[in-house]
């Protein structure tokens, strides 16, 4: 299916899925103790980049096609949030007493989270000068985020490629392993990076590029 095909379809779900949330009685409390039950665990050396990039004024985009509020619950929970990091992401509104009654109406899906996403924003007049990127991501649509950059320079991609087969499933595909998927990984990232839960690569190039 192509992304003209799916994208429709991606829409419809995803509105369905808003609508749904707005009857389930969800206060904006609950993403905090959703996040503070759950077992998350970011990537080795996060915490280290994302000081780095705070630093030397670099901007941090965290671009996400899923709930805004639930990333920036999970930022703040590992003491991620700095003034230079943004999440870029479907959020909710809420009534004033913090009850879910729908969601921003700009939609973000795997096909346009991406900086043509925050062209209308005050934030985009803050980074439109930066013309050097580096994406990373572990899906292949991700590997497009750099799309929209004002005046594009040098964008590296670095794609984390992971191994589905941790995740338990009885019904994994050949296809889902990281030796029939790393060909297309290779073809849409500069980089893979396979089955690496670790930010050291990103962390040694961007202290080189940083670096007097």
């Amino acid at each position: 299916m192509t992304p003209k095909e799916k994208i429709p379809l991606m829409l419809e779900w995803y509105n369905g899925a808003h609508e749904a949330l707005k009857k389930c009685d969800i206060y904006k409390k609950d993403f905090e103790t959703m996040v503070q039950e759950a077992d998350i665990h970011f990537r080795d050396g996060l915490d280290i980049f994302v000081d780095l990039t705070f630093r030397m004024n670099i901007p941090f985009l965290v671009f996400s096609a899923g709930t805004g509020d639930i990333i920036d619950a999970c930022l703040a929970q590992y003491d991620l949030k700095r003034p230079n990091v943004h999440t870029i992401s479907n959020f909710a509104t809420f009534a004033p007493d913090g009850k879910l009654i729908g969601y921003e109406k700009t939609l973000i899906h795997m096909f346009n989270k991406n900086e043509h996403a925050i062209a209308a924003t005050s934030y985009f007049g803050d980074i439109k000068h930066r013309s050097n990127v580096i994406v990373m991501g572990d899906a292949l649509g991700d590997a497009d985020m750099g799309e929209g950059v004002h005046q594009p320079g040098t964008i590296l991609k670095i794609g984390f490629l992971n191994d589905k087969g941790r995740e338990g499933s009885k019904s994994m595909k050949v296809a889902d392993s990281i030796e029939e998927r790393l060909p297309i990984f290779l073809e849409a990232f500069d980089l893979v990076l396979t089955d690496d839960q670790t930010f050291n690569i990103p962390l040694e190039i961007l202290s080189t590029v940083t670096s007097d």
